[in-house]
């Protein structure tokens, strides 16, 4: 049985910390987004059980309007990077179960993250089975 999640972080979203911290968040501050979005997941995921199955995930993210923060060209591998450490463990078992990812970095009034989890009843062909197909095609030509 498919089953689909979703899951809205409000407030600005928050990439990955840095070690050389470039001045744009201390590591306190870091946590403390890490810690909120955390508690946030946990309290709009209505099962309790981590799912251990292969899922298709779409990760919106809704940036602030603002002239500054669209200077700073926020990278969405590092919005990403930072809702997975949350998510991995507390939504999946581990990133290696995301079959398919879909990321969106959209401008907003309002900013928050969006989440949408699905769950995947079976996987069908794969990169073997899209080998097989191709070597039978260049055969009969």
């Amino acid at each position: 049985m498919i089953q689909k999640y979703v899951f809205n972080i409000p407030g600005a979203p928050v990439r990955v910390f840095r070690s050389e911290n470039e001045g744009r968040q201390t590591l306190d501050t870091y946590l403390e987004n890490k810690i909120r979005c955390r508690v946030t997941i946990e309290n709009q995921y209505e099962q309790n059980e981590i799912i251990s199955t292969p899922v298709e995930a779409i990760f919106t993210f809704f940036l602030p309007k603002n002239h500054k923060y669209r200077q700073n060209l926020v990278s969405i591998v590092e919005l990403f990077r930072f809702i997975n450490q949350i998510a991995e463990g507390t939504i999946y078992k581990k990133d290696t179960l995301l079959y398919r990812i879909e990321m969106r970095k959209e401008y907003s009034n309002e900013p928050h993250t969006e989440i949408i989890i699905q769950t995947i009843d079976e996987i069908k062909g794969g990169f073997n089975e899209a080998r097989k197909e191709k070597k039978k095609i260049s055969k009969k030509r």
